[in-house]
C-alpha cells in the first residue's frame, strides 16, 4: 500500500504533533550506538516497546509514534522517505544503529533480518536463533539495503533493520493484545527476545 505522505515535511504539514503523532528519545553520553524505530506507537505494534526495552539505559533511542485512537498506517513513511529532522540527525551521529519494524503477516512467528551490517545482521540472526525464535535474511522489498534507507544513514553508511511479523509481536503482549493500553503488559517472549538483541549489540 503507498504512503499517504512522501516525507516528513508532508505529515507535519496535516498532523499535529502531540494528537496524532509524537516523537520519543533519549540520549545515552558517549553512546554510538541507536536503537530506533520509525513506525512505532499504533504504525507497527510492539517496536516501540522493544526499542526502549532493548536500549535500556545503554543505548541512545529514538521513536516516531504513532498515537491516533485508529487508522495509524496513514503515518508510515517508509524507510527510503523517512526523513524526520531528529532522526537524522541521531541516525547520523551513531555508527551501529538497529531498526525495528513491523511486517502484516499474522500466521508465522519470524523476524526478517535485513540493513547493510553484515556483522550486526549475522549477529542478530544468531543470537534469536539461540533464543528460540524464527529469524533469517530478509529479501525483496524488507530487505533495508538500499543506502538511503533510515538505519543506513550512519557515520558508517550502514545498519541493521529487523521486520517482525506480527504474530510475533502480538506474542510480546499478554493475550496477544497489541492495544495501546495492553502494550504495557509484556510477556516472557518479549523478555527473551530483548534479551537476544541486547547480546547481538553488545
Amino acid at each position: 500500500m503507498a504512503d499517504t505522505y512522501a516525507n516528513y515535511k508532508e505529515l507535519a504539514a496535516a498532523e499535529v504533533k502531540g494528537v496524532d503523532y509524537d516523537i520519543h528519545f533519549h540520549r545515552v553520553i558517549g553512546s554510538k550506538t541507536i536503537i530506533f524505530t520509525p513506525h512505532g506507537g499504533g504504525i507497527e505494534p510492539g517496536t516501540s516497546e522493544l526499542v526502549k526495552a532493548v536500549a535500556n539505559g545503554l543505548y541512545n533511542w529514538y521513536e516516531f509514534e504513532g498515537v491516533k485512537p485508529s487508522k495509524n498506517s496513514v503515518l508510515h513513511i517508509t524507510s527510503i522517505h523517512f526523513d524526520e529532522p531528529l532522526a537524522l540527525k541521531m541516525v547520523g551521529a551513531a555508527s551501529n544503529a538497529m531498526a525495528l519494524h513491523g511486517y502484516a503477516d499474522p500466521s508465522v512467528k519470524h523476524t526478517q533480518v535485513g540493513g547493510l551490517d553484515d556483522h550486526l545482521r549475522g549477529n542478530v540472526i544468531r543470537e534469536l536463533k539461540m533464543e528460540g525464535f524464527s529469524a533469517g535474511i530478509a529479501s525483496g522489498v524488507l530487505s533495508g539495503t538500499n543506502p538511503n534507507s533510515i538505519t543506513n544513514r550512519t557515520s558508517r553508511g550502514q545498519g541493521v533493520q529487523l521486520e517482525i511479523s506480527a504474530l510475533q509481536r502480538g506474542a510480546f503482549f499478554k493475550n496477544s493484545d497489541t492495544s495501546r493500553a495492553n502494550r504495557v503488559n509484556t510477556t516472557d517472549e518479549f523478555v527473551k527476545y530483548v534479551k537476544a538483541l541486547q547480546k547481538a549489540m553488545g
